[in-house]
């Protein structure tokens, strides 16, 4: 029926009892709402629309009912009972239908400082998930979030306790931030509908246990993480960074059924930045200027790229004819000794490693979100470049974009370089076949 004037359809002892009504709105405790039909004679039926937030209003003579339902997921319901004049005669019962109109309540703080036109819309195209909130995941997400890179965090982990205060903590920073949206849980639900998923959650080594044995119960958790992650995440990108990364993300790719694309893992990326940086000191110039790769494992059969280092497109090789080699007097080959030695060297001074890793994942999940098409070295399936056949994951400089590798750089190897890739890649295969997937 139209509504011409609504408070001549509210009964008059429920106006003075609590409720008031002007024209096609109708204002309670509950809120003011905006009033599109009214039916007398049993349950509202027609849709009027699409909204975000739907309520029916129920009236009898003795109370008002608000049913809420938003997208037929949840519903809630708020009551309050009146009492009606002795002798008073029982009203028809009224079925409302009408859509909330926020900021109204006359009580309410908020209602007094502003007058909100429409509900803010919660909707954020940067989502990142970080699942695993050991020193290493949570590196990467304050990293994500104080360089501004994701405004939409969620974190997960099995420990409840744990995952709240380490949200509440970083909640607690928002003023320092850019506003962002921060949530963790144990439920990957939570993790619906994000761009990108960054898997830091890994088993400790256990005294005397096997490398083999390790990789197993590694494998293992992620046969338990990836498929929660594609149920609720299917076009996500995810960045794979427990290690052996190399393994887990070859593991991953069988898992989640991605094309190899969309399976990444976070490889030699911070080798490389180890690498640049070392150079860079004994040259007295910033890493930024430096320009060289560390390709292969991420682990012990890295291999460095000496023949295409360079400095503003001046080759080192071109000058120093040994570089890299035993032969050179220079000895530069101890500083690619020194990279594959810099996690050992930092977990024997403080126990494990952090930070370093946390900038590298972040500059991957920025060149992602923001599809910038920048290369970095990291873990893909590599099988039919230089030379290698067996199906494994290895670091080439890959482009990196919204749908996750979109090229491999072509690098120009030595025999020496290219034999080094290869042997890398046996030994790969080696470990993979020891895995049950």
């Amino acid at each position: 029926m139209s509504i011409p004037n609504v408070h001549r359809l509210i009964p008059k002892f429920l106006r003075v009892n609590g409720l008031t009504a002007n024209s096609n709105e109708l204002s309670h405790n509950y809120g003011t709402y905006k009033i599109y039909s009214i039916n007398e004679h049993g349950p509202f039926s027609e849709k009027i629309g699409d909204f975000e937030d739907e309520n029916y209003l129920y009236m009898n003579e003795k109370n008002l009912v608000r049913h809420k339902s938003l997208n037929n997921e949840s519903q809630s319901y708020a009551k309050r009972y009146y009492s009606t004049k002795e002798g008073s005669k029982p009203n028809k019962l009224l079925h409302i239908y009408g859509r909330r109109c926020y900021a109204t309540k006359p009580e309410n703080v908020k209602g007094k400082l502003m007058h909100e036109i429409q509900k803010p819309i919660e909707t954020f195209d940067d989502k990142v998930t970080v699942v695993g909130i050991g020193a290493v995941g949570m590196a990467c997400a304050f990293s994500i979030l104080s360089q501004g890179i994701s405004n939409n965090l969620v974190l997960i982990d099995m420990f409840e306790n744990k995952l709240e205060g380490e949200m509440m903590d970083l909640q607690h920073g928002s003023l320092f931030l850019k506003d962002p949206k921060i949530t963790a849980s144990t439920d990957y639900a939570v993790s619906a509908g994000s761009r990108v998923c960054v898997v830091t959650a890994g088993v400790r080594q256990k005294d005397n246990e096997s490398r083999t044995d390790l990789l197993q119960r590694n494998a293992d958790l992620m046969k338990n993480i990836i498929p929660h992650l594609v149920e609720y995440s299917p076009n996500a990108v995810l960045l794979i960074v427990s290690n052996p990364c190399d393994v887990l993300s070859y593991v991953a790719w069988k898992i989640s059924g991605f094309p190899m694309t969309r399976i990444i893992g976070s490889g030699t990326n911070l080798d490389t930045s180890r690498f640049r940086y070392m150079i860079a000191n004994r040259l007295n110039i910033a890493p930024a200027s430096v320009h060289a790769w560390i390709i292969g494992e991420h682990g012990d059969t890295s291999v460095a790229v000496w023949s295409a280092l360079n400095v503003a497109g001046v080759r080192l090789r071109d000058i120093n004819p040994k570089i890299g080699t035993r032969e050179d007097p220079d000895r530069w080959e101890d500083i690619h000794k020194e990279v594959v030695l810099s996690a050992y060297n930092v977990i024997k001074k403080k126990g494990y490693t952090n930070w370093a890793i946390g900038l590298s994942v972040t500059s991957m999940v920025h060149s992602i979100l923001k599809n910038m098409n920048s290369v970095h070295a990291v873990s893909t399936l590599i099988k039919g470049l230089h030379g290698v056949k067996e199906e494994v994951y290895l670091s080439l400089p890959c482009t990196l974009g919204q749908r996750g590798v979109l090229g491999v750089i072509q690098q120009v190897l030595t025999p020496t370089e290219r034999e080094a890739l290869q042997k890398s890649a046996r030994i790969m295969a080696e470990l993979i076949k020891g895995v049950h997937i």
